[in-house]
């Protein structure tokens, strides 16, 4: 899936496209909901949404947080260097978009370190 994109306009509409992903998570009292995406390498992204009214009074689904989950991200003085890790939390992950599409096109190159065996599986504390 990932191969096909091309550029970060593709990368962007990807993760603007999160609502196709696994829902992992819903919360019916606070209307928040979590939604997945679990890579080869062990790198997970999900997106954190939640209700808000607007100026109207009705209530809008908006996007709260963006996460890269399993990824060590450090800059190196020129660029981010991404290396995945085995298990993070939300609390210790990567949150915002940009980054999400950095690493996307990092992944694409070739350039992400990755850990010998990755379990795939996301740790939640």
């Amino acid at each position: 899936m990932l191969e096909t994109l091309t550029n970060n306009k593709l990368r962007t509409e990807f993760i603007d496209n999160f609502k196709s992903w696994e829902l992992i998570s819903h919360n019916a009292v606070t209307g928040e909901k979590i939604y997945f995406h679990q890579m080869k390498n062990g790198a997970a992204f999900a997106v954190k949404t939640a209700m808000k009214h607007i100026y109207d009074g009705s209530l809008k689904e908006i996007v709260q947080c963006y996460y890269l989950l399993n990824v060590n991200v450090r800059y190196d003085g020129t660029k981010n260097v991404f290396e995945v890790v085995d298990g993070t939390t939300f609390a210790d992950c990567v949150q915002n978009k940009p980054v999400l599409v950095e690493f996307i096109k990092e992944y694409q190159r070739g350039n992400v370190k990755s850990i010998e065996e990755p379990n795939g599986q996301i740790r939640f504390a």
